[in-house]
């Protein structure tokens, strides 16, 4: 994410400053162009100064204390001053009905109400009321207008207040002497229907009965618990869990009729089992006896559902009672069941009862209130008769008398001066918003900005080694500037820096000396256009010549040659003629203005261009001259629209990428590099390039000729240099 920073700025301060100047600009014209506003204000006294000569009215003007959490009365007072009413009030003052109106001084009651300015001053009873207006005049008649309507409406709604308690407590006299009348009459009736005054012998009637009634419960309790815990036993015993199953149990061992089936079933069970043995199972005398069981099962079944009452089905897993044990315990579970239910009804109605008397004694206290409280009622209907009839003399005083708690303290006076707009503090927001949208949109820009900004950035952001930094050049760099440059320390002080970096990247340690000159092929290329790759590769021969390195510069660009143009020779015969036509190599190669330097330009430009760089006799080519030169430095073409860096990286020592602040993507080189990564290619590092190439039409300084398409027929080069 970005970050603020005076560098942010530099990058774009010219939308930041134009921002800035429009926005104060806006805010000058605004200050010109407003209309002027008056503004004045009159303050108001909320007290209880004036008093009423009856409680009532004292009561009415009365200044309630402020309430926590609650509303005040000088807020209160602030929304008076807003209402329609005050409002309507101070209109018609203004301007009586019958009179011509004035359109420049036309007022309405809602643009009133919302140009009012209510302030409640801090630990005080004081309003101040603040009015705005393009008319001085009008806003001093204004703001004393509605003072004056506040106080007469603060009046008149205080002999409101009164007159609507008088009209209530004239109407509120009749029905309490109503009431009255009835308190007495419900007191009279209370007491012929109760008799409350001889009720202590039916309370110990009514105990004693509550008491007999709880023994009772408690021994049926004790009664059916011995029931529930003989049943238990009896279930545990028999194997039935309810009345029913024991009935069937014993219907069922009773018959005579199921006895012998069952005597008869024994014996055919014991006769399929002897047979089973004797036979086996699919013997036809088994499966005869098995039919006879079946038969036998069946007629069981059917006299068992004769036996038992109509409905009843027998229970699973029930056995037949077939002895007298087995009957009697039967008969000792059911009979203890049904006991058992006896003793729970009657609990129930114990209960029952124990509940009535417990409420009949709980209703004598009441009866005995009850009279407390009518004559309690009669009392207070009494005196709240009494109290009525004094408050309606005091509301018909008050209603009489004429009494307001605000005042006037302090009227408008016209304003000699407008109140806004205020120049000062327009400009100053301005200037302050405009810095704030200038910072902004820096920041904006800074986050759409894909561009690579200072070496910094670049080393944070690969993991590729920086080989150096080269200043931007004074002039534009041409074939006519290379003298000049290299009589400049400054400027080539970084080249030299540049080109002993690479010496110590590919000269190992033990040979690093300065007559151990080692033969180097580099390639120099770029991730985009105008990075300076170009200028980079001639400026980079031009420092290493004078070094006394005896440097070979090969233009493979195909698409941007301009070699030629930056060390001044001809563009023709070049790399091209000799790799397709077979020009002899020493005939490609030229000598330049430098001593030690040297230029193999690209020449002309054949049908397939990717012919020439995927040729073994390009790679043949490069194995020749750096065997003959102390340093060959390749300009190839850039890598976001070719891949000739990627084909003749492996018969070169290493692979230089120019990149340009403020000018390579950061998406793009990383990217490249990882494509390079992919095929194997570690780049020897990178160069913060801040020049840029010249185009062709723009530097040369000759005509180049026109391209012609060449046959690229494959062949090997005709000469060896030596």
């Amino acid at each position: 994410m970005a970050q603020f920073s005076p560098a942010l700025l530099k990058r774009h301060a010219l939308p930041a400053c134009a921002t800035l100047c429009a926005v104060v600009g806006a805010a000058l014209f605004y200050g010109q162009k407003a209309p002027q506003v008056y503004e004045t204000s009159a303050r108001l006294l909320l007290d209880d100064r004036t008093k009423s000569i009856s409680e009532l009215g004292r009561n009415l003007t009365k200044v309630p204390d402020n309430v926590p959490g609650g509303s005040t009365a000088i807020a209160t007072q602030a929304e008076l001053v807003k209402s329609e009413r005050v409002i309507k009030r101070a209109l018609a003052s203004i301007l009586p009905p019958g009179q011509p109106e004035d359109p420049s001084r036309k007022l309405t009651i809602g643009d009133l109400s919302k140009a009012l300015k209510i302030k409640i001053l801090p630990a005080t009873n004081l309003l101040e009321v603040t009015y705005q207006n393009n008319n001085p005049e009008l806003v001093a008649q204004v703001l004393n207008a509605v003072a004056e309507a506040t106080v007469q409406e603060d009046a008149a709604s205080i002999r409101r207040e009164a007159s609507t308690v008088r009209e209530f407590l004239e109407k509120k006299v009749p029905a309490q002497q109503s009431k009255v009348l009835e308190a007495e009459a419900i007191e009279s009736r209370y007491r012929q229907g109760t008799g409350v005054v001889a009720l202590e012998n039916q309370t110990q009637s009514l105990v004693t009965s509550l008491a007999d009634v709880e023994t009772q419960e408690r021994l049926v309790i004790a009664q059916l618990r011995e029931a529930g815990t003989k049943g238990a036993l009896l279930q545990q015993v028999t194997g039935v869990d309810n009345p029913q199953a024991a009935y069937a149990a014993t219907r069922i061992g009773q018959d005579e009729q199921l006895k012998a089936l069952r005597l008869r079933l024994a014996e055919v069970e014991n006769k399929v089992i002897e047979t089973r043995s004797r036979l086996g199972d699919q013997h036809p005398d088994l499966l005869a006896v098995i039919e006879q069981r079946d038969e036998l099962n069946k007629r069981y079944a059917d006299r068992t559902a004769e036996v038992l009452p109509e409905g009843q089905v027998q229970p699973p897993n029930s056995q037949a009672a077939t002895d007298d044990v087995s009957r009697g315990i039967l008969s000792q579970y059911i009979n203890g069941e049904v006991d058992r239910t006896a003793l729970e009804q009657k609990l129930t109605t114990l209960q029952a009862a124990k509940a009535d008397l417990q409420a009949r004694i709980a209703s004598i206290p009441e009866k005995q209130q009850g009279l407390t409280a009518v004559t309690r009622q009669r009392e207070e209907t009494s005196a709240s008769l009494k109290g009525i009839q004094t408050k309606l003399e005091e509301a018909r005083v008050a209603e009489a008398q004429l009494i307001s708690n605000i005042r006037i303290l302090d009227r408008a006076v016209a304003p000699q001066k407008s109140s806004s707009p205020q120049q000062p503090v327009i400009l100053a927001v301005a200037i302050a918003a405009g810095l704030i949208l200038a910072v902004g949109l820096s920041l904006l820009m800074e986050l759409m900005d894909n561009t690579l900004r200072d070496p910094k950035e670049l080393a944070a952001l690969t993991n590729v080694r920086l080989l150096g930094k080269l200043p931007k050049l004074p002039f534009k760099p041409t074939y006519s500037r290379i003298d000049q440059f290299l009589d400049m320390p400054h400027l080539v002080e970084p080249y030299r820096m540049l080109l002993k970096t690479i010496d110590r990247s590919l000269t190992p340690q033990s040979s690093q000396s300065p007559q151990s000159k080692q033969p180097k092929i580099i390639l120099v290329s770029s991730v985009m256009d105008g990075e300076g790759k170009s200028n980079l590769v001639a400026y980079l021969g031009a420092v290493a010549a004078t070094l006394s390195y005896r440097t070979l510069v090969i233009d493979t660009d195909s698409q941007q040659a301009m070699q030629h143009t930056l060390l001044g020779v001809s563009a023709t015969p070049g790399l091209s003629n000799a790799i397709v036509r077979k020009t002899p190599v020493q005939e490609a190669i030229k000598s330049t203005a430098i001593d030690n330097l040297f230029l193999m330009p690209y020449g002309e430009l054949p049908k397939r261009p990717a012919t020439v760089m995927e040729s073994p006799e390009m790679a043949a080519l490069l194995e020749t001259v750096g065997q003959e030169f102390d340093l060959v430095l390749v300009d190839t073409a850039i890598l976001s629209r070719s891949v000739d860096a990627v084909t003749l990286s492996p018969y070169t020592s290493g692979l230089i990428l120019s990149t340009r602040p403020e000018h390579t993507r950061r998406d793009l080189l990383k990217q490249l590099l990882q494509d390079l990564q992919d095929n194997q290619i570690e780049p020897l590092g990178l160069v913060v390039n801040q020049n840029v190439d010249p185009s062709v039409r723009q530097a040369t300084s000759m005509p180049l000729p026109p391209p012609r398409p060449i046959d690229a027929r494959p062949g090997s080069l005709p000469y060896t240099l030596r």
